[in-house]
């Protein structure tokens, strides 16, 4: 009688362990190495279609305390707020400010929004869904960081030093995130308008090479660094203005996953 019940208590215990095994599986995926890719699992809000208001999730104030954490004057929120194509104009623009509302006491600069366009599908129409995204964002006068990439600013006519203590902080971080594995770094050099296309492709040459040479002396494998100039293609302010032309003055840093 006492096998018979250990074989049953060992049965039971195989059996709800196959169970769990298939249920995580199902939910999760096999190849999870992060919390970060469980966390699409258990959003910390949601909002229902064509809707500004949010439904706070029991995990908000963990997300929310831990993004206080981290800002501060160097290091910006960038909240996005997602559109679908049938969704009411600016609805985007109106989750995401909702969302940084909810920052009391934190003053504006420390914010960027932002709305984008994303594909939706019926089940956004009659499920909540996550209508925002949120990122920490490095920003200087030298230096901000953008989705998938970084730009680095230089002054007028600069090629043979980096702009500042910030920038070469920054790219000492950069590298500590990049350097394990085997992405490859595209920099690409800029410029504005102002001295002829040929001189200003070379320019841009020279920038982008100050930024890899730091990388390089930092250890960094040149052999996962590739250099682009763009010269004054690919404006991102108006060279009709100063201010314009400081924006157009800069390398851009792409992470490319390799082939």
């Amino acid at each position: 009688m006492r096998f018979a019940l250990i074989g049953l208590i060992l049965a039971a215990w195989l059996l709800l362990g196959w169970v769990y095994k298939v249920d995580h599986d199902r939910c999760c995926g096999q190849d999870i190495k992060d919390k970060s890719a469980i966390l699409m699992f258990q959003p910390a809000l949601v909002f229902d279609f064509d809707s500004a208001r949010p439904s706070f999730k029991n995990r908000w104030k963990h997300v929310k305390d831990s993004l206080l954490s981290l800002i501060d004057e160097n290091h910006k929120l960038e909240i996005t707020g997602f559109q679908c194509s049938e969704e009411s104009d600016s609805i985007g623009f109106s989750r995401a400010r909702t969302i940084r509302e909810t920052f009391l006491k934190v003053p504006d600069d420390r914010f960027i929004i932002m709305s984008r366009k994303v594909v939706c599908n019926d089940k956004h129409k009659t499920l909540p869904f996550e209508g925002v995204d949120m990122n920490i964002r490095y920003v200087t006068k030298s230096v901000i960081e953008e989705d998938g990439k970084a730009i680095v600013y230089f002054p007028l006519n600069s090629t043979e030093k980096l702009n500042g203590s910030d920038v070469e902080s920054y790219l000492d971080k950069y590298i500590e995130r990049h350097k394990q594995g085997t992405s490859v770094i595209q920099v690409i050099g800029y410029t504005d308008d102002q001295g002829g296309q040929q001189k200003n492709q070379t320019l841009g040459y020279q920038r982008a090479k100050v930024i890899r040479d730091y990388l390089v002396s930092k250890n960094f494998p040149e052999s996962r660094i590739k250099l682009i100039s763009l010269g004054e293609a690919n404006p991102i302010g108006s060279n009709a203005t100063e201010e314009g032309r400081a924006q157009n003055r800069r390398t851009e840093l792409i992470i490319q996953k390799a082939q």
